[in-house]
C-alpha cells in the first residue's frame, strides 16, 4: 500500500464532499507530462472511492454543480511548469468564498508518474481534510458523562467542536449510569446529538457470615495458668498448715479460742481442697492445650 492510500484507509474523512477535476495545463513542454491529468484522476477515483470522497471531473460536473467551488465542493486545478525540474502545482479552490490553496512537487523523471502523483494526492487530501468537517454538538442527560469518540477520550458533555464528515464512533459513560454507544454520521451543517442515560439499580449489598475460630494463646498462657494454680494450691496449704499448728500449740483456758482457731483451720482446709481442684484441672487442660 502506497502514502496515499495509507491516508485515505485510515482517514475515512471526506462523506459528502465532492471533488471536481479541472483541466490539467501542461507548460513544461515535456510531452511525456500530458499523462498527469489521466494517472491523476485514476488515482483519486482508485483510492477515494471507497473512502466517501467523491471525485468528478469538469465534464461530470457539468450544469449539475457548476464550477464553483461550495460548503460541500471542491475544484481541483493542475499545471505543470517549465523548469529544470519542472515544478507541478495543484490549485485547490474550496469553501463558499473559493479559498485558493497552492501544493507543489519538483517532478522526479527517474520515477514514473504515478510515483509522482501519489505525493501530490497526499497534500492535496490534506487541504480536503479541512474542509471536510462540520460543527458537533453532543448533549446528554445526565451531564458531565465522559465522551469517548473514536476511541479517544475528547472531554466531559456538554461537548462542542468540529469533526470530519463521516461516520464516528461515539462512547458516553458514567458512574451508576448505563453506557451508550453510537454510530454517528456528521454531514455539512449543524450536527446536534442528544442522549439520554438510564440509571443503574444499585445492587443490595451482600452480607456473609464469617465463622470465628477460637483464639490461638501463645503457650506461654497456658504455662502462666499452671504457674498460677499452683501458687493458690502452695499459699492455700501454707495458711491451713499454719492454722493448724496455731490450733495445736494453743494453750488458753477459754474455749471460744479454741473453737475460733478450729473454724479458722476448717476454712483453710476447704481452701486448701478446693486449690488442689483448681490446681489438677487447670494443670491438665494447659497440659492438653500445650500438647495438641
Amino acid at each position: 500500500m502506497d502514502l496515499c492510500a495509507f491516508v485515505l484507509a485510515t482517514c475515512p474523512l471526506y462523506a459528502a464532499h465532492t471533488l471536481v477535476l479541472g483541466e490539467f495545463t501542461n507548460q513544461s513542454g515535456n510531452p511525456a507530462l500530458d499523462s498527469i491529468q489521466s494517472v491523476l484522476e485514476t488515482e483519486l477515483i482508485r483510492q477515494a472511492g471507497g473512502h466517501g470522497l467523491q471525485v468528478v471531473g469538469v465534464s461530470q460536473a457539468g450544469e449539475e454543480t457548476g464550477i464553483s467551488a461550495a460548503a460541500d465542493r471542491s475544484i481541483l486545478h493542475v499545471q505543470a511548469n517549465a523548469g529544470s525540474p519542472a515544478i507541478i502545482t495543484a490549485t485547490i479552490e474550496t469553501g463558499s468564498t473559493s479559498k485558493t490553496h497552492e501544493k507543489t512537487i519538483l517532478y522526479n523523471s527517474e520515477e514514473s508518474i504515478a510515483q509522482n502523483m501519489t505525493i501530490l494526492i497526499v497534500k492535496i487530501l490534506h487541504v480536503l481534510e479541512e474542509q471536510a468537517s462540520a460543527r458537533v454538538q453532543i448533549f446528554s442527560e445526565p451531564s458531565e458523562a465522559q465522551l469517548v469518540i473514536n476511541r479517544k477520550i475528547m472531554a466531559a458533555t456538554p461537548w462542542e467542536s468540529v469533526l470530519p464528515y463521516g461516520s464516528h464512533q461515539v462512547n458516553l459513560m458514567k458512574n451508576k449510569y448505563a453506557p451508550i454507544s453510537e454510530t454517528i454520521a456528521v454531514v455539512p451543517g449543524n450536527n446536534q446529538f442528544r442522549y439520554t442515560l438510564a440509571g443503574l439499580q444499585a445492587e443490595k449489598p451482600r452480607i456473609t457470615p464469617i465463622t470465628l475460630g477460637p483464639a490461638e494463646r501463645p503457650v506461654a498462657v497456658y504455662w502462666a495458668i499452671i504457674a498460677g494454680s499452683a501458687l493458690f494450691f502452695a499459699s492455700a496449704q501454707f495458711l491451713h498448715a499454719s492454722a493448724d499448728n496455731e490450733y495445736t500449740d494453743l494453750v488458753s483456758g477459754n474455749a471460744k479460742d479454741y473453737d475460733r482457731l478450729h473454724e479458722k483451720a476448717q476454712q483453710y482446709l476447704y481452701l486448701r481442697n478446693i486449690s488442689i481442684v483448681t490446681f489438677s484441672g487447670a494443670s491438665l487442660w494447659a497440659l492438653y492445650k500445650i500438647l495438641k
